[in-house]
């Protein structure tokens, strides 16, 4: 899908002036969510990003740059010390595009990534163009992410990842999908009473019902991660595909989670694949893909976004209960969304 504004048309040169102008202001501050492959490293994406935006730019800004040389500005009679000056100015080559150079560098834009993914983990990224501000807000804002893991069971590896050297080998031909719903069932009620104790509130008192009536209770930043809802959605004999919403989480704690699993369920069990589903009510839907990421498309993308928070705020129903308690202010107006 391309925008008109950003072709190379028949529009006059102060249009397209404008245009590359105001292309570079429309992304300043903008929020991106996009996609992030397994086994691709984040700062390469972010890299491959930025500079396929700047070399639109540079492509857009230069054809204004060889418009300026080509065509310059002409002496009249006001400015002119002798008769033999009036008419065109000859070109200056202080004007020259190969001596002025690009006019934006791939440094010029930096995404401020507010969920940095792992290096084996892919799914939604969240970040701010030139925005660090703005990305820290967000992340203080503690919006619950979703993962989709797939596991291998039968064997666990020294790196608790399917690729990693097999150092146990186990298998359960007892289990049955119901066993595995029991215990993620016994597993979140469990997490569900942990948030209570760090929200230092009795589970059978009017606080405790008051608190959970705002939405799902978060702890405090850098404290144990809670995970809200798990379940399975696909069970076979040698594989199941697990669902969880989470705060706080790391890798770590989620390799642990899923080898606490495997021992509840007597037999091995390494991920073969996860992905990160949701962040926020930002989801799969919302992300750009990195071969999509032209100039166009992120502008698209850019104003998307921000429909989309506006939209969540003036409903104050965002999907589901992904939303920061509604007591929660913030000094910024662009942030009462979180």
């Amino acid at each position: 899908m391309a925008m008109a504004g950003f072709t190379a048309g028949t529009a006059g040169t102060a249009a397209k002036a404008l245009r590359a102008r105001q292309a570079w202001h429309m992304l300043q501050g903008g929020v991106l969510c996009f996609f992030k492959p397994n086994q691709c490293p984040l700062p390469a994406l972010q890299d491959q990003i930025s500079r396929q935006l700047t070399q639109e730019l540079n492509r857009i800004h230069a054809q204004d740059q060889w418009h300026a040389y080509q065509h310059p500005t002409a002496v009249t009679a006001d400015f002119a010390t002798d008769l033999d000056q009036l008419g065109p100015a000859p070109p200056s080559y202080q004007r020259h595009p190969l001596a002025l150079g690009a006019g934006f560098e791939p440094s010029d834009l930096f995404l401020h990534v507010v969920n940095p993914l792992p290096h084996r983990v892919g799914g939604v990224v969240l970040s701010t163009i030139n925005h660090a501000a703005l990305a820290h807000q967000i992340e203080r804002a503690q919006c619950i992410r979703t993962y989709r893991v797939e596991v291998q069971l039968g064997r666990g590896t020294r790196t608790g990842f399917a690729d990693g050297p097999v150092q146990e080998r186990s298998r359960n031909p007892f289990l049955r999908r119901s066993q595995v719903d029991r215990i993620l069932a016994t597993i979140q009620s469990n997490y569900q009473r942990d948030a209570f104790d760090f929200a230092q509130v009795r589970l059978d008192s009017q606080a405790a019902y008051e608190l959970a009536a705002r939405g799902p209770i978060r702890p405090q930043m850098d404290s144990h991660a809670l995970i809200y809802h798990c379940k399975c959605v696909q069970f076979e004999d040698s594989r199941m595909e697990l669902e969880f919403s989470c705060i706080n989480e790391d890798e770590d704690f989620i390799l642990g989670f899923i080898q606490d699993l495997s021992l509840k369920l007597k037999t091995n069990a390494t991920i073969h694949r996860m992905r990160c589903i949701r962040y926020g009510f930002f989801t799969l839907d919302h992300a750009l893909l990195v071969k999509h990421a032209t100039l166009s498309h992120v502008l698209t993308h850019v104003a998307d976004m921000k429909r989309l928070v506006h939209l969540n705020e003036a409903t104050n129903q965002p999907p589901s209960h992904f939303q920061k308690p509604p007591e929660t202010s913030h000094p910024d107006p662009d942030l009462a969304w979180l």
